[in-house]
C-alpha cells in the first residue's frame, strides 16, 4: 500500500510540474504549452494505472431496510486489521469481518460477531445484523445486498 502511495505523490509532482510549464510559458510559445499537456497526459495516465488494482468496499449500512428485525453494524475488523473510514476499503478474497450489533435497551453496546465471507473483487458490500425481535441482544450478521463497483477492473487472468 505505501508504493501506491508514493506513486501517487510522484504523479502528484509530474502534474504541478506540468501546470508550472504551462503557467510559465507565454502565449505565442506552443511547443511548451504541447509539453505541457504531453506531461499532463501522462501524468493521467499513470494515475489510472495505479488505481487499477481490485478492491472491494464493506459498509455496515443496510441497502434495504424493508425487511423486519434487521439493524445496521458496524465494522470493527476485517482479519485484525481496524478500518477508520466507512466503507472499509479491502482487498478481495476469503476473509473474517468482526462486526458489532446495535446495543438493545439497557446496554451501552451491542455484542461482536464474526462473518466469514468470500470477498469478490470490485464488489460493494453492504453487512447488516438480523435479530429475533427488537428486545434480543444477540444477532446474526449477513450480507444484506452487493453489487459491482463501478468503473471497478479485475486483474487480467494470466
Amino acid at each position: 500500500m505505501p508504493r501506491q502511495f508514493a506513486s501517487v505523490q510522484a504523479i502528484g509532482a509530474g502534474v504541478a510540474l506540468a501546470e508550472e510549464v504551462l503557467m510559465n510559458s507565454y502565449v505565442g510559445s506552443r511547443l511548451s504549452n504541447r509539453a505541457a499537456l504531453a506531461c499532463t497526459g501522462a501524468a493521467l495516465l499513470l494515475l489510472s494505472a495505479c488505481a487499477s488494482e481490485p478492491f472491494a468496499y464493506l459498509d455496515g449500512k443496510r441497502w434495504s431496510r424493508v425487511e423486519m428485525n434487521t439493524y445496521d453494524v458496524t465494522v470493527i475488523s476485517v482479519d485484525g486489521t481496524h478500518y477508520l473510514q466507512r466503507p472499509a476499503r479491502i482487498d478481495p478474497g476469503p476473509r473474517q469481518i468482526v462486526v458489532q450489533g446495535p446495543p438493545t435497551a439497557g446496554f451501552n453496546f451491542g455484542e461482536q460477531r464474526t462473518l466469514a465471507l468470500n470477498v469478490e473483487p470490485c464488489t460493494y458490500y453492504w453487512i447488516g445484523a438480523r435479530k429475533a425481535g427488537p428486545l434480543s441482544q444477540d444477532f446474526e450478521p449477513y450480507v444484506n445486498y452487493q453489487e459491482p463497483i463501478a468503473g471497478c477492473r479485475t486483474a487480467p487472468a494470466k
